[in-house]
């Protein structure tokens, strides 16, 4: 004892005890801010720069005691260097310090995505000579579990100060470690939403539903350090891991960090860099979360010229839903029930599309059926007269939605009542005749689809025919259906939101929009786009491979009203009016053909705000001019600040590889306003015309910038503006009339002339490749193939494939 020992003795033993202290204390701190390392990952990385605050610890070892030192340097300047990831990855508590790892590497702790954490302990002469000795005591009494008896063999179990310090380090770590070990999951299934439930917070017109189009040669790009790229899920699964293929990814490495959403912030559970030599999947895992959505936020790319694009060309998500594998009502793959929790073995939820089928055949039977509609649910109706009304809280899944459908398409009408589909999910209405006279409501929800609808409402006053609106709104579809015959004001289809913010996400798609009018100053646009008071929101609204046919309602026949929406792929015939970014800024529009077919007042493309990209697009015929313009680049008469229901000044559109063909007028800029446009670009656009100017600067704009571009007035019409050959060369384009519309013919010199510098023009009108040097205007000479073309009745609508 110490009290029966000399004065010296007692001396060494309380140095002894003091540096074991130390040594002890040295290690519950450098645990305690393991523990706050992981604590910071699950509740703080949702904000912003978190992945930037995050410090390595340095080793406080040797019995001193020594503070964290500065962060790693990293190649990015002033961001602390994240861990490794991927092949080969790996990070070590204690890096910048000769300590030894213990020889089994502990499971790492899911904060760290696929970062290996290691043990590191003293490698002094005592310490290894004490180890020699345990380690013939371990092997004679193993432990079944491989996180404690890791912990433990590595520290001696006689009495006094040393094993005192590695017991508690070993307490600590085993249970912060432990419960998070990650395990493969054998029973994983792919878990990717298609391209209608994948967004992004910005892209450069390579969309974000390419990632899940299973074509490695398409990509989502979206330019800034942390935009991001989210797939909603539909319901809540069990994710274990991503696989990102990265666009270039043998000369790029992608830093980014993956998040799930956990119902109240978006965590973190891999942050770190792709391989950098592979442009195939590569997978990045983690311990297994519950979630309904996740997404990839990217910090821009390092490699060669390493700069803030975000590039993705696939993304597939892995991991299990609720009963899949296991069948025990827990997800947890012990297999010992039915995956419901009830335990009677019935192997888990059913298969898509094996819900209750519920036969209705009059109004009653309807409401009671949407009274008690779950997921799964095929609510079928008989051929008949139907009143309908309101369905609230109804919620499908993405695998089993609800869905209500006409037995016979078009043989169940909807003649009487309003339905609104309230705080519902995954809901779909198909194949039914709507002839009553009340809107039909999405409010605050998501997922809702009309698909294959005849919509030919009964009106007696001014009446919008469906109306998207409410707060947490997104996701919904309109495709494949007929609208015809209005002619009170309201729009066929309106996209609002909350007070605040635009529904977002919503796809408008193959629908046949017909006779709609006769033209009205204001509030009979086929379909508007957010509105005046929300739209510094973004919406993020696509409207595609539509046909619009005299639809002469408005002087805007879409009127988008936010920012960062998409029109493309859609054709125009004989309708009154023009496409118009009216509000918002970062607006596309391309991929589109207008047709006057000899219609007075048949225009084309007209936008104020900024940011704007219009490309691709084939005018032809069109009888209109100033707001009617084949292109208009309007006046505005406010700048950047002003009343929302005002004409915001045009700064920094892009127009190129358009082709405008025999309209009355081509190209105007400055119409309507005195604020001219601003540091805008108008190239490699291909312009004929046999009347006026190609070219009309009626407001002379400021910084205007022309080049590549070929006209070849005809007639009484000139080229409008005095530029060199390089801006505006005059040279007949050769076009050949193929029937449906003119393209470039052999030897034309528009072949390959395009001056290039537009990464977002990849393809051409016909959705063939852009090969070599681009061709002017909207056609590229090929000899593959067109997927693309102007579109027809039969390629719409109800009967469409």
């Amino acid at each position: 004892m110490l009290g029966s020992r000399s004065p010296a003795s007692r001396t060494a033993s309380r140095a002894r005890v003091s540096r074991w202290a130390a040594t002890a204390s040295c290690f519950l701190d450098m645990a305690a801010r393991l523990r706050l390392e992981v604590g910071m990952k699950s509740s703080d990385d949702d904000a912003p720069g978190a992945h930037r605050r995050r410090r390595r610890l340095r080793p406080c070892l040797r019995g001193r005691h020594r503070e964290p030192g500065p962060p790693a340097a990293d190649r990015r300047a002033g961001r602390p260097r994240p861990p490794a990831h991927g092949p080969g990855g790996g990070a070590r508590i204690c890096p910048g310090r000769p300590t030894r790892p213990s020889s089994a590497p502990l499971p790492r702790p899911a904060a760290y995505g696929r970062a290996d954490v290691r043990l590191m302990v003293p490698a002094g002469p005592a310490f290894r000579a004490e180890e020699e000795r345990e380690r013939a005591r371990t092997r004679r009494n193993e432990e079944d579990d491989p996180v404690r008896h890791t912990l433990l063999r590595r520290a001696p179990r006689r009495r006094g100060p040393l094993p005192w310090a590695f017991a508690a380090l070993a307490a600590v770590l085993a249970s912060l470690v432990a419960p998070v070990a990650a395990r493969a999951q054998a029973g994983d299934v792919q878990l990717t939403p298609g391209a209608g439930a994948v967004s992004a917070s910005t892209s450069d017109g390579n969309v974000p539903g390419n990632v899940v189009d299973d074509d490695y040669s398409t990509r989502w790009s979206g330019e800034g350090d942390g935009a991001w790229l989210q797939l909603d899920l539909g319901s809540v699964v069990t994710v274990s891991h991503i696989k990102l293929a990265v666009y270039q990814g043998t000369s790029r490495r992608n830093v980014f960090e993956l998040q799930y959403w956990d119902g109240a912030r978006w965590v973190t559970v891999v942050d770190g860099e792709s391989a950098g030599n592979t442009t195939g999947l590569e997978s990045f895992d983690f311990t297994p979360v519950q979630t309904s959505k996740v997404r990839y936020v990217g910090h821009g790319y390092e490699g060669d010229g390493a700069g803030d694009w975000n590039s993705l060309t696939e993304v597939e998500v892995w991991g299990t839903r609720d009963g899949d594998g296991d069948g025990d009502g827990d997800g947890d793959g012990d297999g010992d029930g039915d995956g419901d929790g009830d335990g009677d073995g019935d192997g888990g939820d059913p298969d898509p599309g094996q819900g209750r089928t519920v036969e209705v055949a009059d109004s009653e039977e309807l409401d009671s059926a949407f009274d008690a509609a779950q997921a799964g649910d095929r609510i079928v109706l008989a051929d008949g007269t139907y009143t309908i009304g309101k369905m609230t809280g109804r919620n499908g899944t993405a695998d089993q939605p609800i869905t209500v459908v006409a037995a016979h398409r078009g043989g169940a009408v909807i003649d009487d009542g309003q339905l609104e589909v309230l705080d519902s999910s995954y809901v779909t209405f198909e194949g039914l005749d709507w002839t009553n006279s009340d809107t039909l409501k999405i409010t605050g929800s998501h997922h809702v689809r009309l698909t294959r609808n005849h919509f030919h409402l009964t009106e007696e006053s001014s009446l919008k025919w469906v109306l998207i609106g409410g707060a947490d709104s997104h996701h919904n579809r309109i495709d494949h259906n007929l609208f015809e015959d209005k002619h009170e004001l309201g729009n066929f289809i309106t996209i609002d939101g909350s007070e605040t913010r635009q529904s977002q996400y919503d796809l408008i798609d193959h629908n046949h929009f017909r006779d709609i009018g006769p033209r009205a100053e204001n509030e009979m646009e086929a379909i508007r786009v957010g509105w005046s008071e929300i739209s510094r929101s973004s919406g993020y609204t696509v409207i595609e491979s539509n046909l619009f046919e005299e639809c002469d309602g408005d002087p805007e026949i879409i009127s988008v009203k936010s920012n960062d929406n998409t029109v493309r792929y859609n054709t125009f015939r004989a309708s009154q009016g023009s496409v118009t970014q009216r509000h918002g800024n970062r607006g596309a529009f391309y991929g589109n053909f207008f047709f006057g077919e000899g219609k007075p007042g048949t225009g084309g493309i007209r936008v104020y705000g900024q940011d704007h990209l219009v490309y691709n697009n084939y005018f032809e015929g069109l009888t209109g001019s100033g707001y009617d313009a084949a292109l208009q680049l309007d006046g505005g008469n406010v700048d950047t600040s002003g009343g929302l229901s005002e004409h915001f000044r045009v700064y920094r559109a892009t127009v190129v590889h358009n082709t405008f063909v025999n309209n009355a007028s081509n190209i105007e800029i400055g119409a309507n306003y005195d604020l001219a446009p601003v540091d805008s670009v108008i190239a490699d656009n291909l312009v004929t015309g046999s009347q006026g100017a190609l070219f009309n600067e009626i407001t002379a704009p400021v910084d205007m910038t022309y080049a590549g571009n070929i006209a070849w007035p005809t007639g009484s019409a000139s080229i409008g503006v005095t530029a060199p050959s390089s801006a505006i060369r005059e040279a007949d384009p050769l076009l050949a009339d193929e029937g449906a519309l003119y393209r470039i013919g052999a030897g034309s010199p528009a072949i390959d002339a395009g001056t290039g510098g537009y990464p977002f023009v990849t393809e051409d009108m016909d959705g063939q490749a852009r090969e070599g040097g681009a061709d002017v205007g909207a056609d590229e000479r090929a000899a593959t193939t067109a997927t693309r073309g102007p579109l027809g009745a039969s390629e719409v609508g109800p009967g469409a494939p």
